[in-house]
């Protein structure tokens, strides 16, 4: 029996850039497995607009379409299902007063849905990728180094510190001993 390979596509509309990753279903022993096949940054920077005016340029608002644009072709090439993709804004699209109206005309002209969420949701999503590599009775510090709003996480449910791939982790802090 012939199954059609499954793909799933989520995009991240973030304060600096935005990101889309295509990932492969895959089933082998009983277990279900994502395989990146395609990932795509854009540093549109929203943010510079947001956090300098309150709005979204009509310059990177033209931008911003033309690129959800080829994102929404290259999961069509990608042969991802028109309902098996997400795309989440955070910070900037949540500050921007013009915010609900640039989604609406993305809505409008690609057909694309935007979820523009909240602090606590944007945590739930990171910490529902990362909660499988943690190991049980275990702590860890989650710190997102976001360029609108740091967030910190602390899970009891694993083993080992979690490093942000951040200038803090490379220096070491995070591998400190607590002083007995």
């Amino acid at each position: 029996m012939h199954f059609p390979l499954l793909k799933l596509a989520a995009i991240d509309i973030g304060s600096n850039a935005v990101r889309c990753q295509i990932s492969a279903v895959l089933h082998h022993e009983d277990r279900y497995r994502l395989k990146r096949v395609e990932y795509i940054r854009y540093p549109l920077r929203l943010g510079e607009d947001v956090f300098a005016t309150g709005r979204i340029s009509e310059a990177k608002q033209a931008k911003f379409i033309k690129f959800l644009h080829a994102l929404r072709l290259l999961m069509e090439v990608h042969d991802v299902a028109p309902n098996h993709y997400l795309i989440c804004a955070t910070s900037a699209m949540r500050t921007a007063q013009n915010g609900p109206e640039v989604v609406a005309l993305i809505q409008q002209k690609l057909g694309m849905l935007v979820n523009v969420i909240d602090g606590q949701a944007e945590a739930l999503y990171i910490n529902r990728v990362i909660e499988h590599l943690l190991e049980d009775n275990k702590h860890y510090l989650h710190i997102d180094v976001a360029a609108a709003a740091p967030s910190s996480t602390f899970t009891t449910t694993a083993a080992k510190w979690l490093r942000s791939r951040s200038k803090w982790a490379a220096s070491g802090a995070c591998n400190r001993k607590k002083p007995a």
